[in-house]
Formats: structure tokens, C-alpha cells, sequence
């Protein structure tokens, strides 16, 4: 089977721009409430804990990545597991991307139908975001990443400045005492941020299209800061305004403690920028997630290029799958199912695979003229 063509097209600025917008999505509209029900006042230590845990993971798919540099995740594990068992994987991360990218869409409508769009339908809400999703997806990778590093750098400072505006409203004294239930519940907290990290594996699709490989850890702990920094800063915020025992009942809480800093006269309707700063995230991780479904399709079918069409085909199964829940509590129970099978899906990929080409000692070419 020949190989899809890999132009050397993604800067190194462009990886950590990728990364960090792939990585936050639907995530930030919950984490704080999931973390304060796991850790208590302990949120933003367990974010931080969760946010190390998550890096140890890029690190480890990071050097899988490079071990094998002009090949995608799906080309590699064909050869360091075999045909049969490397097609049975990317058939299981094809699964798990059109699944995540079908939550990732149902909470953006559940949301924006609360928020603003209330005598919206919701099956309006998801088609239109699919059918931009699938419009990045189906760009020729250049525009793509061109498209993530401006969405970036437009939307993140805006993010922070929002929560810098909100946290007016922040009482320290939520955030104590340290640790009065022990590590436990930290940790507890600590898995629920690594699920906000999913979407991280992008950059094993992604490495043989980098212009500067050398350059690729560096870049993809950039892009892993970014992502933390936000989470963080989410996490503290919503703790201080509202305390973890409020925190663990609110349904949006970082729309809420946007919405709590709105000064009548001065700072008003805060929650329509922030929702509108939210509408390219969820673009940017929705995109993401459907091009890494198409180069794995287009490395199973054995095209030689990557089938537009194909993003555009997917709209109709991802519609009736982000409609398959009945109601929020629903929604909500999936994503928890998904998160977690992705995030073990993910570990013990990376783990078997960089185990396995190391005993059988593994390992790609080197570079390609691009």
C-alpha cells in the first residue's frame, strides 16, 4: 500500500497553537464543578497534579511519535503490531474520535440552547457546528494549522482577560484548608483534569508534517502549558467565587462566575463574548477530532491522498449520535463513559507501542526531503 504524501507543512508555532486548541474544548465548561466534587478546596491542586499526569503522557507520545518520523500513529502500529492487530487499534480510535466529537458537540448545543439560543432547536445547534468542523477538517493541512494559530491567538488572551475581569469576585479563603482530607481526594480530582487533556494524541497523526521535528517536545510542552495555564486559572477562579460545596452544583459554573462579574453600566452581557469565544474552541477541537478520524480512514482504505468527502459523509452518523441522549444528566453520563475509555484507550496504546518497538528494536527512517 503506498503511503499518504507528507509535505512538511506545520510550524513549530502552529504545533503548540494545534495543540492547545484541540486540547481545551467542552472541558472548561465543567472541569471546575468535577473537580470540586472530587477534591473539595483542593480543585486547583488536583488541576495542577492532573495537568503533570497529562504532560508524562505527551512526553511518552511525543518520543513514540519521533521514533518513528515520517509515519502516523495508524502506519506504525501496523508495523510494530502487525496488520491485523494495527487495523483492530485504528479502528478503535476512529470509534472513540467520532464518539468524542459527537459529545463535544451535544454539550456546545446543550449549552448555547440554556444560555442564548433558548427557542433555538437544539438539531440546528449540532448540525451547524459539524458542518464547520468537517469545513476544517476538509482543509489541505496549511490552512488548518494557519487556522488554529490565529483562532489562538484571538481567543486565548480574550479568555484570560475574562477571567481576569471575573476574578474580582474571588475569596481566597474558599481555596483552604490545604489537603484536610488528605492526597485521596487530589488524586481523585487529578484524573478528572487528565480527561480535560484528551485530544492530546493529535500529535501522533501529526509529527511527519512538522517542518522542524527537532523542535517538537519543545512545542508540545508549549502547547500543554497553554492548556493548563487556562485550567488553572478556570479551577481558582470558580473555587474563590463560589466555594467547592456551591461549585459541585452549578450546571456551567464557568459561565456562571463570567456572568456573576457583569458590573450593569459597565460590564455588561460578559457571557455572550465568552460563549463566543467558546464557539472556536469547540470549532477548533470538533475539527481536530474529524481530521484525525479522516487520515486514519485514508491510511485504512489506502488512499494515497486524504478524501474530502469523507468529513462531510461523517456529519450524518456524528448528527444521530450527538442526538442519542435524552436529556443533560444523559449527556453527561456518556461523556464520563467515553472520556474514560479514551483516556485508557490512549495510555495503554502509547504504552504498548513504544514497549513493544523498543524490545523489537523499532524504528522508522529518518527525515524526508518534504
Amino acid at each position: 500500500m503506498r503511503r499518504m504524501d507528507k509535505e512538511k507543512q506545520i510550524t513549530p508555532r502552529q504545533i503548540t497553537s494545534i495543540l492547545a486548541s484541540t486540547i481545551v474544548g467542552a472541558g472548561i465548561l465543567t472541569l471546575p464543578r468535577e473537580v470540586a466534587a472530587a477534591a473539595g478546596s483542593d480543585g486547583h491542586l488536583a488541576t495542577l497534579l492532573g495537568g503533570i499526569l497529562a504532560t508524562l503522557l505527551l512526553l511518552l507520545l511525543t518520543r513514540l511519535g519521533l521514533r518513528f518520523p515520517q509515519q502516523t500513529l495508524m502506519e506504525y502500529s501496523d508495523l510494530i503490531l502487525g496488520r491485523f492487530l494495527g487495523k483492530i487499534l485504528s479502528i478503535s480510535f476512529i470509534i472513540y474520535w467520532l464518539l468524542l466529537a459527537a459529545i463535544v458537540v451535544r454539550i456546545f448545543g446543550e449549552m448555547v440552547i440554556t444560555a442564548v439560543l433558548t427557542r433555538t432547536p437544539l438539531e440546528v445547534i449540532i448540525g451547524i457546528m459539524l458542518l464547520l468542523g468537517a469545513q476544517l477538517a476538509a482543509q489541505e493541512l496549511r490552512v488548518f494549522a494557519r487556522v488554529h494559530e490565529i483562532l489562538l491567538l484571538l481567543t486565548f488572551p480574550l479568555l484570560l482577560v475574562l477571567f481576569v475581569i471575573s476574578a474580582r469576585n474571588v475569596n481566597l479563603l474558599h481555596l483552604l484548608p490545604v489537603l484536610a482530607f488528605g492526597p485521596l481526594p487530589v488524586l481523585r480530582g487529578a484524573l478528572a483534569t487528565s480527561l480535560s487533556y484528551l485530544g492530546i494524541e493529535i500529535i501522533t497523526m501529526l509529527v511527519p508534517y512538522y517542518t522542524e521535528q527537532g523542535q517538537a517536545l519543545k512545542y508540545h510542552l508549549y502547547g500543554a502549558a497553554v492548556a493548563l495555564v487556562v485550567y488553572v486559572t478556570i479551577v481558582v477562579i470558580s473555587l474563590g467565587s463560589f466555594g467547592a460545596d456551591a461549585l459541585q452544583y452549578l450546571q456551567w459554573p464557568t459561565l456562571e462566575q463570567i456572568r456573576i462579574a457583569t458590573i450593569p453600566g459597565v460590564l455588561e452581557r460578559l457571557e455572550s463574548v465568552f460563549i463566543g469565544v467558546w464557539v472556536v474552541v469547540v470549532f477548533t477541537t470538533v475539527g481536530s477530532l474529524l481530521l484525525m478520524v479522516n487520515l486514519s480512514l485514508s491510511h485504512l482504505l489506502g488512499w494515497q491522498k486524504r478524501n474530502r468527502l469523507w468529513h462531510y459523509l461523517l456529519i450524518l452518523p456524528m448528527f444521530f449520535l450527538a442526538r442519542y441522549p435524552r436529556n443533560i444528566v444523559a449527556v453527561e453520563l456518556y461523556a464520563g463513559i467515553i472520556s474514560r475509555a479514551g483516556l485508557i484507550l490512549i495510555t495503554a496504546a502509547g504504552g504498548l507501542l513504544y514497549l513493544v518497538a523498543l524490545l523489537r528494536r523499532l524504528k522508522g527512517a529518518g527525515k524526508e526531503n518534504g
